[in-house]
């Protein structure tokens, strides 16, 4: 209108078909990465020698087989099981969960073997890795999960739902959430139903929150090895059981190989741990000939490893043959031999070490779970257990409170409960027999406060141990106590323990037994104010506050111990055997025989939380809730091989000069100064 505000028509055009192009684009899905593409393109490494860089799938490479697997498309159920660090949880928990949240921008339900992992896998694996990445902008703001605390499920930016459930709690914690995807970790820690449950096992639950998606349902576990009935170890086997094969780089062989365990070689003749480490090699089964080091990374390269299904066979060309296995669940398993974070002398080494170590079953155990890949098969103990019995027949010669003449040492244990002290005294020879020379119970009057009935009566069964003429051999001569240890465990009487090992004069110590799961909290490590036996599971440690020495032990190590002593023949040098009891006396020994076979030893699976590693252990389980007596016995070995006792034959130079030259030598157990210790091995 002579304003010159009219619009030129060809700029409104242009703007037309700009907005048109925006529209266009924006209706256009975008294209979705795969797994292994979306993994290199945004995870950056939280922490580890590789802190602030990009994944790299040629680090390991079996993550890309591993991913490729994924992309095919073939497998509904995923179930990955491989050495522990070697990336396992990152490539096939973290990675697998965070390119649902984030690619597909789908909810996924993690799977725990109980809540109070919730937030420390929230805040150790999963926020790390995506502050780390350009996803850390829908990170919540507000609610569960941006400022730590209790974890259930984490909402964010773009829709996206992580749920936390759990194998604990009733079946409603589980019934009222659904989703595509479910990722779970530590399976067989979670792989039972509770005792109080009528529906089928928790994982099953789980999955069952994914059946509205039918055949779009998609299941993510990992795991290490546990036993052969474990949940990882079945839906390998029974999956797809899916190995890596690799192509020999040895010139004129080219065959097509699994190095398993004892295709480790070199370590067996090594004289010390540098030796072991320089000198130990993975070789081919085929050939028969040692590979180096490069050798093993060209094997690992594309084209040289391939992933090989039960029931398939492949080519010398490498073309496997053969149908896929008729199931919808990819059993995956890498070994050793795959992890390209050790050497094969990292892992001579830790096999050198545990053919050594006092505790060879729990070595053999880690070595096979831990690096193998191999499920533990539960000993002969742990399938005969003890018979009561028979137990109560194993006697000596000797009487009650009479010590056989040729002791060396006295030793004891005071189990503290709050109506009653259990107590057991143990006798130590030159021969390496131990005999309980007595036992018993004291009752804590009942007339007083409880804590100063505790000390009253400790300070009476004092009284009654330490007295003139107690303990007497058949001579006449007369043996005192040695070391007592005193349980301080339960909270309620722990000053009260404290205050009366002060009046003992150094006889007494305050201990503290560990059952499995608790190890980590005290973990007999060294440090300015312990002492510590690592191979035994103990230590002194200076408590600063109240001014007394706590030995701390791990129960279940000590009455593993116990059991083998009373499993081995009376004739055995390394035998535990108890006072006789006269024929046709009153007095027997079928209670000390029910406690001491009121626990049962089994093989469970843990899963790591806080210091404590988890893994395949053994642990102690309780069958009556006597057992009072065990743990006196197992506290009286710790305070036996507290004293030094000890056998010359552990001394020999043949021993010695048998180890130096790296013949195979059953372990034997030492002081804490080194010195071998009185009771020998079965």
């Amino acid at each position: 209108m002579g304003l010159g505000l009219e619009q030129d028509p060809m700029l409104e055009n242009d703007r037309t078909e700009e907005d048109l192009r925006w529209m266009l684009r924006s209706s256009r899905p975008p294209k979705l990465r795969s797994i292994a593409e979306f993994a290199e393109q945004e995870i950056v490494i939280p922490d580890g020698p590789h802190k602030g860089e990009r994944f790299k799938i040629r680090r390991q490479p079996y993550v890309r087989l591993w991913f490729e697997e994924l992309k095919s498309g073939r497998w509904r159920r995923h179930f990955a099981t491989g050495p522990t660090q070697s990336g396992k949880s990152l490539s096939a928990y973290v990675i697998p969960t965070l390119y649902h949240l984030f690619e597909l921008e789908e909810t996924v339900v993690c799977g725990l073997p109980d809540m109070d992992m919730a937030a420390d896998k929230w805040r150790e694996d999963f926020k790390p890795a995506i502050e780390a990445s350009r996803y850390k902008d829908l990170l919540p703001r507000d609610g569960a999960g941006s400022r730590g605390g209790k974890v259930e499920a984490i909402k964010f930016r773009n829709g996206a739902t992580l749920k936390f459930m759990s194998a604990g709690g009733n079946d409603k914690a589980r019934a009222g959430f659904t989703a595509r995807v479910l990722v779970i970790t530590e399976t067989d820690g979670m792989d039972k139903a509770a005792s109080t449950s009528r529906e089928a096992d928790p994982i099953a639950q789980l999955e069952g929150r994914l059946l509205s998606f039918g055949s779009r349902a998609l299941t993510y576990a990992e795991c290490t090895v546990s036993v052969e009935k474990g949940r990882t170890w079945q839906e390998y086997t029974k999956g797809s059981k899916s190995r890596i094969v690799l192509r020999c780089p040895v010139v004129g062989c080219g065959a097509w190989v699994t190095p398993e365990r004892e295709h480790l070689v070199g370590w067996q003749d090594a004289k010390s741990e540098k030796e072991a480490r320089a000198q130990t090699r993975w070789m081919c089964p085929a050939c028969g000939v040692p590979w180096s080091e490069e050798q093993r990374h060209v094997a690992h390269l594309p084209g040289n490893a391939k992933v090989l299904h039960g029931g398939q066979e492949i080519t010398r060309e490498g073309e496997i043959v053969g149908p896929l296995p008729d199931t919808e669940t990819l059993g995956f398993r890498w070994t050793a031999v795959n992890n390209m974070f050790l050497t094969a002398g990292d892992v001579g080494v830790m096999e050198w070490k545990g053919a050594r170590e006092v505790d060879e079953e729990n070595a053999e155990k880690q070595l096979k779970q831990f690096f193998h890949v191999l499920p533990h098969a539960p000993d002969r103990e742990e399938k005969a257990p003890l018979d009561v019995r028979e137990l109560a027949l194993r006697m000596g010669k000797t009487k009650r409170y009479e010590v056989p003449d040729d002791s060396d040492c006295l030793t004891g244990f005071i189990d503290v409960q709050n109506r009653v002290l259990w107590w057991l005294v143990m006798a130590w020879n030159a021969e390496a027999r131990g005999t309980v020379v007595a036992y018993g119970s004291h009752d804590v009057p009942g007339a007083m406060e409880n804590r100063k009935a505790v000390l009253v009566a400790l300070r009476q069964l004092k009284d009654k141990l330490t007295k003139a003429r107690t303990f007497v051999d058949r001579r006449g001569d007369e043996h005192e106590l040695d070391a007592v240890l005193v349980d301080s465990g339960n909270g309620d009487h722990t000053d009260v323990v404290y205050a009366f090992v002060k009046e003992g004069g150094g006889l007494f110590w305050a201990s503290k037994g560990y059952g499995i799961g608790q190890e980590g909290k005290q973990a007999y490590t060294d440090g300015d104010d312990a002492e510590a036996v690592h191979g035994l599971k103990y230590k002194k440690k200076l408590q600063k506050k109240s001014g007394i020495v706590l030995v701390h032990f791990c129960a279940d190590f000590w009455k593993s111990w116990v059991h083998q002593r009373l499993t081995c023949s009376l004739e055995e040098a390394s035998a535990i055997e108890f006072y006789q009891v006269e024929e046709g006396s009153k007095e027997n020994h079928m209670t000390l025989a029910r406690h001491l076979t009121a626990e049962k030893k089994e093989t469970v699976y843990i899963p790591p939380k806080g210091n404590v590693k988890g893994g395949n252990v053994t642990k102690w389980t309780t069958v009556r809730k006597s057992n009072h007596l065990l743990d006196c016995l197992a506290g009286a070995c710790v305070a036996g091989h507290m004293k030094g006792v000890r056998t010359p034959e552990m001394r020999s130079e043949g021993r010695t000069a048998a180890m130096a030259a790296g013949a195979p030598v059953k372990p034997r157990l030492t002081t804490e100064d080194g010195r071998p210790f009185l009771i020998t091995e079965r």
